[in-house]
């Protein structure tokens, strides 16, 4: 079919305007496009000139390949004439730009939680103590941190690990304060020892349990009252602090003033006094020595308040939580709020004024988290526990890696920098651009013909070897650097696995239907072809990825759907001289109701079968 002049006309302007981005490839392609509108629509008619020579036949036309080199070219000038007409800039999402624009926003993040860490508090304990939010109904999430949850048997080896001195030496847990305290009290004995506390002498007196087996000894000392006689009961724990360390002194005081005073100015000033001039330097004095932590007064619900207790409400206890903050800041002591949102989180009160059974086990998370993490380091506990330094190999390795982003700095630098700063200065004088000594096409009227495009097969030198390695390694040392950056640093704030369908299928719905406006055509036909065979195995990763970040596998459905595409199976252990059972079940087995001799090495419940 030969071209009128109408369609050279339009070829020829596609041709100028995209210029410079038809590579040689697309050139030879847009050679022999014709252009026509119908019904307003451009449609783009792609055949070889009836007179064209040999060497304008299409490439790849006479081997009778089933993929020619005509083809991709013809499709790539497709694309070109859809980007040229399409109002949606199309041809800028290309998989380059798209990496730029990751890495982009890799860095914006650095700098961002850059700032946020030099700026804000880096102390993963203030985190823990002071910020967090609920996670569904029974999983309380700090800011910025991961929180273990202790088990009583794990609890019990923390207190072993902790303990100051010899396995003589007495250690003990001391509690100070009022009803608020003496609850945390009884729900930290009965966790880690199984039994409550008994109060022989009534409840608003002192109790001391011991639990021989840790060798340790919990202590509630009866103070609801922020005066003289709770300073010297904490000036008598100081002082006898080598006979009997404490490993950590909880106290807490401010409702029962509320409640004896009736609201009155006169007694906030005075707790507000008493605060700043009696408890803080004794305070100071013991935080100094050991764990000391204040717990800030939880809110109340007022409509389950007894008639004895109505005075108390939210607005005074905000006024006494604020003179204690007050009044210990800059002290050796650890003001702890998040039981306080946490007595909003749960509201699982019975009384309105004491914490519940779920939002007290989750203040002895919180108060565990704080004092065994150091010595315990759970992998999966970021809070008050300080990152491991980097071992040799690891220097090692990114010293070598920073070498080579060096050296790929350098190549980059000599290769484009000459040409990027011409480029510069003669687009602000207006001149035509450099581009490595070479020149565009001048002749935009001509027609572009295969015989224009065909260029010669460049062989790289060694210099562009090693440039193109250089760069690789020099992209894999900031991935990997960036890997030690999240993984072995608390520079990024960290959260722990939780899932929610929300978390799960969100992604999920979204890569869906984002995918389903970017397809690529495939020239194989036969089932299961390496196009098909590779978008699988992607979709496979990125769920399989989705599945791990949002704590899929806590969901038994989830879990077993996501096991079926594991290739092992259970397999069964016996030794070489054990008979199989006359009533050996392949279903018993595989589902492990038989357990047998472990053997030296692991096979199926088919070979046993067959055996």
């Amino acid at each position: 079919m030969r071209t009128t002049e109408m369609d050279r006309q339009n070829s020829s302007k596609i041709s100028s305007d995209f210029n410079s981005s038809l590579n040689a490839e697309a050139a030879e392609a847009a050679a022999h496009l014709s252009i026509s509108r119908s019904a307003g629509n451009l449609t783009a008619v792609v055949g070889p000139s009836d007179s064209a020579t040999e060497e304008e036949q299409p490439v790849g036309k006479k081997d009778g390949g089933k993929q020619s080199v005509w083809q991709a070219k013809m499709s790539r000038a497709r694309s070109l004439i859809f980007a040229a007409t399409s109002p949606i800039p199309f041809h800028y999402v290309t998989m380059r730009n798209i990496k730029l624009f990751a890495f982009l926003l890799i860095l914006v993040f650095i700098i961002y939680h850059g700032v946020q860490r030099n700026l804000g508090n880096p102390d993963s304990c203030q985190w823990l103590l002071r910020t967090g939010r609920l996670q569904g109904n029974t999983v309380w999430q700090p800011d910025g941190c991961m929180m273990h949850s202790y088990t009583h048997a794990q609890s019990r080896v923390c207190v072993r690990r902790t303990r100051h001195g010899s396995s003589s030496q007495a250690n003990s847990l001391v509690f100070i304060g009022d009803s608020r305290i003496r609850y945390l009290f009884n729900y930290t004995v009965l966790s880690l020892t199984g039994s409550a506390p008994v109060y022989p002498n009534g409840k608003h007196h002192d109790v001391s349990v011991s639990d021989p087996g840790v060798n340790l000894t919990f202590k509630f000392f009866w103070h609801p009252y922020a005066d003289d006689s709770m300073k010297r009961r904490v000036e008598e724990v100081s002082a006898s602090i080598d006979a009997d360390f404490p490993v950590m002194v909880i106290m807490g005081s401010g409702t029962w003033t509320i409640k004896s005073t009736n609201q009155t100015d006169k007694a906030f000033e005075g707790y507000r006094s008493n605060m700043s001039s009696l408890l803080a330097p004794a305070m100071d004095a013991l935080g100094k020595r050991a764990k000391l932590v204040w717990m800030q007064q939880e809110p109340v619900f007022e409509r389950l308040l007894s008639p004895e207790r109505k005075m108390i409400d939210n607005g005074q206890i905000g006024r006494y939580n604020w003179a204690a903050e007050e009044a210990l800041r800059g002290k050796a002591v650890q003001v702890m709020h998040a039981n306080h949102l946490l007595f909003w989180y749960t509201a699982d009160s019975e009384d309105g004024i004491h914490q519940g059974n779920e939002s007290l086990r989750l203040t002895l998370q919180i108060l565990l988290n704080y004092h065994c993490n150091h010595e315990m380091r759970h992998r999966d506990a970021t809070c008050c526990v300080t990152p491991e330094p980097l071992h040799s190999l690891q220097i090692a390795s990114l010293s070598v890696f920073a070498v080579f982003v060096v050296i790929a700095v350098v190549l980059f630098v000599r290769r484009h920098g000459t040409v990027v700063f011409r480029n510069m200065t003669m687009r602000w004088r207006r001149q035509a651009l450099y581009n490595n000594g070479s020149r565009e096409f001048e002749d935009h009227e001509k027609l572009l013909t295969v015989k224009d495009a065909k260029l010669g097969k460049r062989t790289k030198s060694r210099y562009d070897v090693i440039c193109e390695t250089s760069f690789a390694l020099a992209k894999l040392g900031f991935i990997m650097g960036y890997f030690v950056l999240c993984d072995r640093t608390d520079f990024f704030k960290k959260e722990n696995k939780y899932y929610s369908n929300v978390n799960f299928f969100v992604p999920l719905t979204y890569i869906f239907l984002v995918g389903m406006f970017f397809s690529e055509r495939s020239d194989q036909t036969v089932l299961l072809h390496r196009d098909q065979t590779d978008e699988w195995k992607g979709w496979m990763q990125f769920v399989i990825l989705v599945y791990h970040m949002t704590a899929g596998s806590t969901k038994l459905p989830i879990y077993v759907g996501f096991r079926s595409f594991r290739v092992d199976r259970p397999s069964i252990v016996i030794r070489p001289n054990d008979a199989v059972p006359s009533d050996f079940s392949f279903a018993d087995a595989y589902a492990g109701s038989r357990v047998l001799v472990p053997f030296s090495q692991r096979i199926r419940p088919l070979y046993v079968l067959l055996a």
